[in-house]
């Protein structure tokens, strides 16, 4: 299908795509032109998908489109110190590109990370230098990491872990205590 970002009257905000560059692909990074006569193209397969229109810079909008389901059909588990490093915590797709888990955690300091079973096709670990992760407070994950991330609970009790896109390269990890 051919798409645009554009307002109801088609003049306030009209922005196309590069007349040499019309097809987007999953993942892609678009630049948008204002005034652009010329459409994006992309082909979906079924499923949800997430528009990012990023406008941080009025004078380079850019437009990218990911799966909403960026794991597709991966299962994806937090592993750690907390469970053994095992397969038993899987995280479930809760929409809007978020995935989530609860785990009852003991009371203490342990290392963990987000990966699939293989460790090899999602492994989402720590910046080697900066591995503390803080109650409440989004961690930006490293792709193919070899380094856990660390965090002390200071009481033992259920936490929600929360991994959230649209961007599988660039997802955040938030880890909360349940109410």
């Amino acid at each position: 299908p051919n798409f645009k970002v554009a307002s109801a009257d088609w003049s306030t905000v009209n922005m196309g795509a590069p007349a040499d560059d019309t097809v987007i692909t999953e993942g892609e990074v678009q630049p948008l032109l204002s005034g652009s006569n010329d459409n994006f193209s992309m082909e979906f397969a079924s499923g949800d998908y997430t528009f990012v229109f990023d406008a941080s810079n009025l004078d380079a909008p850019t437009l990218s489109i990911y799966a909403a389901e960026m794991f597709g059909a991966t299962e994806v588990f937090i592993r750690g110190g907390i469970n053994g490093w095992g397969t038993d915590d899987m995280l479930s797709y809760d929409g809007n590109s978020s995935y989530s888990v609860e785990i009852s955690v003991d009371a203490g300091t342990h290392e963990f990370k987000a990966a699939s079973s293989d460790w090899s096709t999602v492994n989402l670990g720590a910046v080697a230098d900066a591995k503390e992760v803080s109650v409440g407070v989004p961690y930006n994950l490293v792709t193919n990491s070899n380094d856990n991330l660390l965090m002390t609970f200071d009481e033992t009790a259920t936490y929600i872990f929360t991994v959230a896109g649209p961007n599988p390269t660039q997802p955040t990890m938030t880890v909360t205590k349940k109410p």
